[in-house]
């Protein structure tokens, strides 16, 4: 059986990481922390450990502000099809509803609670593990880290109303005043990101409403086969999953993912009466057809969730496995 993926990450995850790192002006090799990492691709898994190492290198670092300066250059990047999910938000409360019920696909530590406060909403975030780093940085860089996300997707200078540490603060507190943007209080008893409810309704520029569903039904099933544990088949088939939005779903790339060779990869298949090709197109034909059942999804945006850099060529791909063009099935079924 594939080793269970709530022990692995995606390795794009190490790789924002260290970019933020360096943007940081921290000189890191990466090959320190996530042996065999292959710069010329992103795809595949590293540990959990190996993350906590990198992190716990990040913010032990002898500057107070390490973690504000890390979070805030992490990108909003390397989510692959749960990533769709969050930007098809309506708004950012749903963004952030979906990302506390999905984040534990990216990593095993749950990093905020959100609570109603009378008119206010709030992110509390929790005691971290201690395996990650000192406690004030790693709270301070998972706030800024959210902020900086809620920034890109909404495109717009989001700031909450009050930001709570039980940290005392750095030596220089305006730093961290100019990135929050807002009244800033230490030495409280909980560390939380207060907002306005008009904050919560702010919407996200990219929000695709009718891909909403499909995508939310991939990420539960995604949760709940990390949960349970997962045969070897339907290992290849989160390994291809997980790798469609970025094209980059060959066999060598799942092969890497599942930390097998592509010989390996190949010899297991066969072994379960299919091939590499045929699970993969099966895979993209179920994901297209639950799509195009939704009149509203232009051909273009299904094409490119999937993967496909031109709508010719996930048309020829569909015509290839159904007989029919896309715009024909469609035509037929609805």
């Amino acid at each position: 059986m594939a080793e269970k993926k709530p022990d692995r990450i995606v390795a794009r995850v190490a790789w924002a990481m260290h970019s933020a790192v360096v943007a940081a002006g921290i000189e890191v090799d990466i090959e320190d922390f996530f042996p065999g990492l292959d710069p010329l691709n992103r795809e595949g898994f590293v540990t959990i450990e190996q993350q906590r190492r990198f992190a716990q290198f990040i913010f032990n670092q002898p500057d107070d502000l390490i973690g504000l300066k890390f979070g805030s250059n992490v990108l909003f990047e390397g989510l692959g099809m749960v990533g769709f999910l969050f930007r098809s938000s309506p708004t950012f409360a749903e963004y952030l509803h979906r990302a506390d019920r999905f984040h534990r696909v990216y990593t095993r530590d749950p990093e905020f609670v959100l609570e109603s406060r009378g008119p206010d909403r709030a992110m509390v975030f929790p005691e971290p593990h201690a395996d990650i780093g000192p406690r004030d940085q790693v709270v301070i860089g998972r706030m800024s880290k959210w902020i900086t996300w809620g920034r890109q997707l909404c495109r717009r200078n989001l700031s909450p109303r009050e930001v709570r540490f039980k940290w005392r603060g750095p030596k220089q507190r305006q730093a961290v005043a100019d990135f929050f943007n807002c009244e800033i209080r230490y030495g409280q008893d909980e560390d939380c990101l207060l907002f306005d409810a008009a904050s919560f309704t702010i919407p996200l520029r990219d929000h695709t409403g009718e891909m909403s569903q499909e995508l939310e039904q991939y990420a539960q099933a995604l949760v709940e086969k990390l949960r349970d544990g997962e045969s070897f088949l339907a290992a290849v088939r989160v390994a291809i999953e997980d790798s469609i939005a970025g094209d980059a779903d060959s066999e060598a790339v799942v092969a890497s993912r599942m930390a097998l060779t592509t010989r390996t990869l190949h010899r297991r298949l066969k072994r379960e009466g299919t091939t590499f090709r045929e699970l993969r197109d099966l895979i993209l034909q179920q994901h297209a057809m639950a799509l195009l059942r939704r009149p509203s999804v232009p051909l273009g945006e299904i094409s490119f969730v999937l993967g496909y850099s031109e709508p010719s060529t996930f048309g020829r791909a569909f015509k290839r496995w159904t007989g029919t063009t896309p715009a024909q099935w469609r035509a037929r079924i609805t």
